[in-house]
Parts: C-alpha cells; structure tokens; sequence
C-alpha cells in the first residue's frame, strides 16, 4: 500500500463510523416509535434487528462515501498546491513568488526600505544540458532550490521565476547581511558537480541584487536586480552584483 494513502484511508474510516452511527441513531429512534406499542420484548428485538441491519449497511457505504470525500479533499490540496509552486523544484512559482514580494512591497507602512531582492541565474545552464542530458538539468534544479532553502531566514521568501532563474526577497536591507547570503548560495552550488567519464561539469551561479528603496515600485525593485544580473553574467558568470541606495555597483567574484 503507498504511505500516502494511509492517512486518507484512516479519515475515510473514520468518516464511515461517524455515517454508520448517524444511520443507527436514526433507525433507533424510528424503531422506538413505531414498536414501542408492542411490548419491551419485541421492541428490544427490532432494536438488535434494525441495528445489525444498519450496521451492515450503512458501514461499507459510509465507508464509500467518506473516503470519494477525502480523496477529493486532497485533491483539492494538492490542485492548490500545484499552482502556486513550480513542482520540479517544489519552490514557489513566478505568480505566487511574487505576490508574496508585492505584499512586502505595497503593504509597507513604514518609510523605510522593505528588503532585498536576489535574481540567481544557473551559469552555462544549455551546456549542461547538451553535455549530460535534461535529467542533469532537472537534477540541477532541484540542488539548486535546495541550497537557496538551506540559506532562507525568518521572512526570507524563494521562488522559482524562470527556467534556470530564482528569485529572492530577503528580510533585510543591510548590504553585509544580503551578501553573506548570496555568497552562500554562490558556494553551495559551486559544490554541485556532475561526471560523466571524462566530462565533469560543476554548476554555478550569477546573482544581482538590489536593495529596496523607500516609495520604490515591485517592477523597479525587479528590475534593478535584473540589470545586476546583466552586469554579472556579462562580467563572466559566478559573480554577484550588488547595488542599492544610489551607491556605486559592488562586484564579487567568487573562485
């Protein structure tokens, strides 16, 4: 039996008593009043007759019942799920990744900077999989998601936003904080490697970073780390971008 079905079927049995004890409670009391006339002796009878009834009855049924009920309700579950992640790499999709921003954006009652916001590119990500093939590349994805989680913090929201693209918004808008974190995604991945005979190839990756700033817009908080994207890559990939509050683009490269 597949574990996941445990847990639906325990709800579907308990479902089923819950219907099967309804059903007994409702004979019952029909019984009561339709031979309670007839003496203690006949109604006990119609009582244990109509119970054993019922029982054998309303039990498989109820069992039905409840388990269509709960195969639908995870269902629903996982439907909800599915779209709002990206399920390859089980991280929030571009749509629900986001809003979340948005929200720390829009919602933001103080006149301060809300955080900061990561566009983490896989470098050579096509050579990758031309060399080892698309399950290398979906094996990448996954080990990737993985190290940017390992490095979330209170606040900290990830998402999936392109093929090989991730965003990050941080809970913080001190340029020491931001970058220690985008240093540890740049190493984490760097330890990410595959072989193949002779051919080896070890992953990397290209962030830009920008820091928030206050009255600035979702799509110009985006596009400030996108264009420290563009300055990475094209500066040789494995760098990190850094600019914020009008202050001169910080590089780091990273070996």
């Amino acid at each position: 039996m597949n574990r996941k079905q445990i847990p639906i079927l325990i709800e579907s049995g308990k479902g089923a008593i819950g219907i099967t004890a309804a059903a007994l409670i409702m004979a019952e009391i029909a019984v009561y009043f339709i031979y309670s006339g007839f003496g203690a002796e006949r109604l006990v009878f119609e009582f244990l007759t109509t119970a054993s009834i019922t029982a054998l009855v309303a039990l498989p049924i109820g069992f039905y019942i409840s388990l269509q009920k709960a195969k639908l309700r995870h269902l629903s579950v996982k439907l909800s799920w599915l779209a709002n992640h990206d399920p390859l790499s089980g991280l929030p999709n571009r749509r629900k990744f986001l809003g979340e921003v948005r929200e720390n954006v829009e919602n933001n009652p103080t006149h301060r900077g809300v955080g900061s916001f990561l566009v983490i590119d896989a470098d050579h990500f096509k050579t990758l999989n031309d060399t080892f093939g698309h399950s290398a590349g979906d094996d990448a994805i996954r080990h990737i998601s993985d190290v940017i989680e390992q490095n979330l913090g209170e606040g900290d929201v990830a998402g999936r936003i392109g093929g090989e693209e991730f965003g990050v918004f941080l809970n913080t808008t001190h340029y020491q904080s931001a970058l220690k974190v985008a240093e540890k995604i740049c190493r984490g991945v760097r330890q990410i490697r595959f072989e193949d005979g002779d051919n080896g190839h070890r992953m990397s990756v290209s962030i830009g970073v920008s820091t928030h700033e206050p009255g600035q817009s979702l799509r110009e908080f985006v596009q400030a780390a996108d264009e420290s994207l563009t300055i990475a890559k094209s500066a040789g990939r494995n760098q990190i971008v850094f600019d914020c509050d009008m202050r001169q683009s910080q590089q780091v490269a990273l070996n």
